[in-house]
């Protein structure tokens, strides 16, 4: 069982801060069930994680890319491109049905509107003038 350093760490990682991000990263995928790159020399996750990071045996970047995906509230949906038609699709008949409804909303209001100066006798732009 070889020593961990610091030294040997940051060569592979910009700063501290980084290197125990990315540890603990790896060290709850290990938890979570991911297979080990090394061999795990009865060392418990956490040492095993460090170990894997020095030796090269994992990718930072794809540490970095999951633990930014880990901490995001909102994560990004990726669509196949059948999905995002369907969805397009979907948006253009709702908008379509929308409008529709708008345009049937505002002939009920101009219908009142005439409706209530035949009664009253006046013309629509002279009760705007009062």
């Amino acid at each position: 069982m070889s020593i961990i350093t610091r030294e040997n760490l940051l060569k592979k990682v910009r700063d501290h801060f980084e290197l125990v991000m990315l540890a603990a990263q790896r060290t709850k995928d290990l938890y979570a069930g991911s297979k080990p790159t090394i061999d795990r020399n009865n060392d418990k996750n956490t040492v095993l994680a460090m170990r894997e990071i020095e030796s090269g045996s994992v990718i930072v970047d794809e540490l970095k890319s999951s633990l930014i995906l880990n901490n995001q509230e909102n994560v990004p949906i990726v669509l196949d491109k059948s999905e995002d038609e369907e969805l397009l699709a979907i948006e253009r008949e709702i908008n379509g049905e929308v409008e529709q409804e708008l345009e049937e909303v505002q002939e009920l209001i101009s219908d009142d509107l005439a409706f209530g100066s035949e009664e009253s006798g006046m013309d629509i732009d002279e009760g705007a003038d009062e």
